[in-house]
């Protein structure tokens, strides 16, 4: 659900989802999570890759 939610709260669980999804634990997981909020820049648009 989005509506009504912080934005981060939203980008957290699709972070989340991607990390389930693919199955990651551990370092892998920690990684992904890391990598996946560089990925997003403080007004919660796409950084430019």
């Amino acid at each position: 659900m989005l509506k009504g939610r912080p934005w981060s709260a939203v980008v957290s669980d699709m972070i989340e989802g991607i990390v389930v999804a693919n199955g990651l634990t551990g370092a892998k997981a920690d990684r992904a999570r890391a990598a996946l909020w560089l990925a997003i820049d403080d007004s919660g648009e796409l950084a430019a890759a």
